[in-house]
């Protein structure tokens, strides 16, 4: 196990070692940092005068933007055709060296739920963005994080099931375009409703 966790923090720091690993990148990840930073501090910090109306109304349309998001990145996942468990270095490491099969397995889940709050973040970000009324509080957002969260998961494993199940059927490459259509269906039916009060 302690092997396990060395790889984990070798990658960890492998991955900030080549954001830094000339002037011009460091620079632009520092710079990067900083705006998302003055961003996300001026979403939780800004205020304005208290409309009803108005903020319902925005709150809808961050909180679709976020679930668009999330649906959006979840269909590249599931129609990307570049699909592995593990890619590169990570299958190197993991089928030659001294890990369990549940070791792998735990690295895999690891991967996947990490791939799913970066999902939920970005999902996050863009409704903050639609959300500069002052209703955008810590728990908000945190309750958002954990709903958009568990969206990504639910799509991820599935993503994963459905490529382990055409290592063995390949003609079970069909339920990916199943799981789109599920994914244009369900967003349809959250979109439907507030398109159709807007043109009343």
């Amino acid at each position: 196990m302690n092997s396990f966790f060395y790889l984990f923090r070798t990658k960890i720091k492998g991955s900030v070692r080549v954001q830094f690993s000339s002037l011009g990148t460091g620079m632009a990840v520092i710079f990067t940092v900083l705006i998302y930073g003055i961003l996300i501090g001026t979403i939780f910090t800004s205020s304005v005068p208290y409309d009803k109306e108005t903020m319902y109304l925005q709150a809808a349309m961050a909180i679709l933007a976020g679930i668009g998001v999330t649906a959006f990145f979840s269909m590249l996942s599931l129609m990307s055709k570049r699909k592995a468990l593990l890619y590169d270095t990570d299958a190197f490491y993991f089928f030659s060296g001294p890990y369990t099969k549940t070791q792998t397995n735990l690295f895999i889940l690891v991967q996947t739920l990490k791939g799913a709050l970066g999902y939920g973040l970005i999902g996050c970000f863009f409704m903050g963005l639609l959300s500069m009324g002052g209703y955008f509080s810590i728990p908000y957002f945190l309750l958002c994080l954990l709903v958009l969260f568990l969206i990504s998961s639910i799509f991820l494993l599935m993503t994963d099931y459905i490529y382990m199940w055409t290592l063995v059927k390949p003609k079970a490459k069909i339920w990916n375009y199943i799981a789109v259509i599920l994914v244009l269906a369900s967003a349809g039916a959250v979109f439907s409703p507030f398109y159709a009060g807007s043109r009343l």
